[in-house]
């Protein structure tokens, strides 16, 4: 958790750096920053068996969609492709995303500007939903994180944490410091400070469904 929110942060230096690169070069968006922010959520972009750069949509148009990720889950692989855009063209890219991962069945489409990223879940009956969705130049660097495991290479891809995280102290509930994380039996715990009554708390998240995640009050360290 700490060097994803350092390399975040290195992350959103770079694109305000080189900002007017990346407006009008999707490649280098693709490379600079696309392909290592997904190494970042633990995805292995040289492996085939995970990532495929550059695949074929149909052999008769030579279409092609920037990447397919394949997500391995208990008894079945699905699929999502990610549609890389120039910066401040994520509107460009939606219904393409979309498109393309009907074409090749997949069950999520991702579209990115390098800032923006926006993941959808296709269902059936054509039934489209916007499952999530950050930006790394204007977000919290913690909620950016937070909204980013969704895509990252774990069992529980595409799945989004149905409680308002909120401080049990004071309600605010914009974004907080991640002080510690760790693993108790199948909860994964999260120690926040709140930015605004400076009290701590503790949020168990359960990745597995057996019971819903909670949070509790901290009343001293």
């Amino acid at each position: 958790m700490e060097e994803l929110i350092k390399f975040t942060k290195k992350l959103r230096s770079k694109i305000n750096k080189y900002k007017e690169i990346y407006l009008r070069n999707e490649e280098a968006v693709r490379e600079q920053i696309v392909s290592p922010f997904l190494r970042q959520l633990g995805w292995d972009v040289e492996n085939p068996d995970e990532v495929i750069p550059g695949a074929l949509i149909t052999e008769r148009k030579r279409k092609r969609v920037d990447y397919v990720l394949y997500v391995k889950k208990p008894g079945k692989t699905k699929l999502a492709i990610i549609e890389v855009k120039a910066l401040g063209n994520v509107e460009k890219g939606i219904s393409q995303a979309i498109t393309n991962a009907k074409h090749m069945n997949a069950d999520y489409a991702i579209v990115t500007d390098g800032d923006l990223w926006q993941v959808y879940r296709l269902e059936k009956a054509d039934k489209i939903e916007l499952v999530c969705e950050w930006s790394i130049l204007k977000d919290k660097l913690n909620d950016i994180i937070n909204k980013a495991k969704i895509v990252a290479n774990t069992k529980d891809f595409g799945k989004r944490l149905e409680i308002q995280l909120k401080c049990p102290h004071c309600n605010y509930r914009d974004g907080f410091k991640l002080l510690k994380e760790w693993k108790y039996n199948w909860w994964t715990v999260y120690y926040y400070e709140c930015p605004q009554c400076n009290k701590k708390f503790r949020f168990y998240v359960d990745p597995q469904g057996k019971r819903k995640s909670f949070i509790i009050k901290v009343k001293s360290d």
